[in-house]
């Protein structure tokens, strides 16, 4: 409840928690191009890439049309490689931190030279078509947030799945960061208005228990993300009529969730997120005029040239004092 929490009240009820950042990356391309595997430094992972990019492969694929995927799944978490945890909730909450900084504005810097590893039209695809050159072995690595697992495992060609795998945004040398530093949390949470009554509210509360149960998780599963509920008991295991009955009618769709929960590839983020050190989400705490305002146009500025660091680190502050 975190992320729902302001000022000791909870405010809305979460429904999923995931990272907003994963590195996918094909292991055969890594190979083709001498590299062993995944690097332990973001100055490790820019050396690699001018070796993927040498053999005629894009390095890191990025679809930053709409904006967001630019700011939310890379710049966000590379943030954290500089700055941490604790600068980003004092910034949130005017408490001896902002985004003229100096971590944040080298944060800023170092996402331009990572920049250099994207594609030259990175500014006029979609995150589907960004995905589409990681299946089509276009591109060596893109990052996403785990809604993306579900989407590759599903979508991606068996040859290029088989050799797909996943890690974490790696620290930067120099800074404080560590590589398991990452932006993820809810985001996202249902909100029941207090003057409900009667049947209404009984609407409200029977959709809220919905989205907040065991069947609601095995599909969330299938979606590469964790629910706020564990997994739903086998109507075998409890013996229940009702139970046998309701999951007859969705065996189905829950033949579907196991199949992609039980994936290789989604056990590699089960792992990977029991290693993570969940930081906020900036589009997601921050005001509206900032988070889903300035936070992605000036992101998508900064990747052609067309904006400082500074200019952006001062757009940012501007809002942020506004609002204290």
């Amino acid at each position: 409840f975190l992320d729902s929490t302001y000022k000791d009240t909870v405010w809305g009820v979460p429904y999923q928690i995931q990272s907003n950042c994963v590195g996918f990356y094909n292991e055969s391309i890594f190979r083709e191009c001498g590299i062993d595997g995944w690097p332990d430094t973001i100055q490790e992972l820019m050396e690699d890439c001018k070796k993927i990019k040498a053999a005629g492969y894009t390095p890191i694929a990025l679809g930053n049309k709409d904006q967001w995927p630019a700011a939310s799944t890379i710049l966000n978490t590379l943030v954290y490689k500089y700055a941490g945890r604790d600068w980003a909730l004092g910034v949130v909450h005017n408490e001896g931190a902002s985004f003229t900084d100096p971590a944040f504005i080298r944060a800023l810097y170092g996402f331009q030279e990572l920049s250099g590893c994207f594609n030259d039209d990175m500014n006029s695809i979609t995150q589907d078509e960004m995905e589409s050159m990681f299946y089509h072995r276009k591109a060596a690595i893109f990052f996403c947030g785990a809604w993306a697992v579900g989407a590759v495992i599903n979508n991606c060609p068996a040859d290029v799945l088989a050799d797909t795998h996943l890690a974490l945004m790696p620290a930067v040398e120099g800074e404080s960061g560590t590589t398991y530093d990452t932006a993820a949390g809810v985001g996202w949470n249902y909100v029941i208005r207090a003057d409900l009554e009667g049947e209404k509210l009984d609407a409200a509360l029977a959709f809220i228990k919905a989205v907040t149960c065991g069947e609601y998780a095995d599909i969330a599963l299938s979606e590469g993300f964790f629910s706020a509920a564990k997994e739903s008991e086998r109507a075998e295991e409890t013996g229940d009529p009702q139970s046998q009955a309701d999951a007859e009618n969705s065996q189905e769709d829950a033949e579907s969730s196991q199949t992609c929960a039980q994936h290789p590839l989604f056990e590699e983020y089960r792992k990977l997120a029991d290693q993570m050190n969940y930081c906020p989400v900036l589009d997601c705490v921050l005001p509206a005029e900032a988070g889903s305002g300035v936070f992605p146009v000036d992101t998508q500025k900064l990747l052609i040239g067309e904006i400082t660091p500074e200019e952006m680190a001062e757009d940012l502050q501007q809002i942020m004092e506004a609002n204290y």
